[in-house]
């Protein structure tokens, strides 16, 4: 489950995703790609074998990014939109990439991983969610192991203003209809809650995360990483 607008996940709208999901987020592909070689150094060679979390791992990208650049890592992948998974499961079988999907919550997940990714999902939970879904992804995961998050974030002010504006001529150079940029704006606040820098790093150290940096910035959009204490 990922966007930044108010998509509908459940609905045939899902398959036009990751035509469209480029187009919107300014270097989404490096931010994938960051990702990737940022995990692969965090992540110990050492470890014979390395089984990752994707959570919210409809669509695909995370897998496909990560099983491409790393052969013989595995991958849990789950997400509440059947046919998001659907759409994963297509790309990582046509990939072959050893990936298993689950249809749910992460709190329906046993065993611990060696790291784990929930890349442009916390933006739809309130605070209290986001906290509690961080909290589920740490107790999962292995003692020193990472977590990749990507999502929006920001807070209103003259700053938060022109950046919003300055990304709708972004979307509507690349082509996104200007109703679609309009639905994502009437989402701030209803379905997408803006949280700020100081308060992501403040939810990641209070999940169970040291370490906490951030990686990557585009327009409302930041990465950050943590380690499992």
């Amino acid at each position: 489950m990922k966007e930044v607008s108010n998509m509908n996940w459940y609905s045939d709208e899902v398959y036009n995703y990751q035509t469209k999901i480029p187009l919107k987020i300014p270097g989404y592909d490096e931010l994938y790609k960051m990702m990737n070689y940022l995990m692969s150094v965090y992540v110990s060679s050492e470890n014979k074998h390395i089984h990752m979390l994707i959570v919210g791992a409809g669509g695909g990208q995370e897998l496909i990014t990560l099983g491409n650049r790393n052969e013989g890592w595995t991958f849990t992948g789950v997400d509440p939109s059947i046919k998001m998974l659907r759409i994963a499961q297509q790309r990582t079988k046509k990939a072959g990439i050893n990936a298993n999907f689950i249809h749910g919550e992460v709190e329906g997940i046993t065993g611990k991983f060696t790291g784990a990714t929930c890349m442009l999902v916390l933006h739809f939970l309130k605070e209290a969610e986001q906290e509690k879904l961080l909290k589920e992804i740490s107790e999962r995961l292995k003692s020193g192991a990472p977590l990749f998050v990507a999502s929006v974030v920001d807070e209103k002010g003259s700053e938060f203003q022109w950046k919003m504006k300055a990304w709708k001529e972004y979307m509507l150079s690349n082509g996104i209809p200007i109703e679609e940029w309009l639905n994502f704006e009437k989402s701030i606040d209803n379905t997408i809650h803006l949280i700020s820098s100081a308060k992501m790093k403040h939810l990641l150290n209070r999940s169970g995360f040291t370490e906490v940096t951030k990686f990557y910035k585009g327009f409302l959009v930041e990465g950050w990483v943590g380690v499992n204490g």
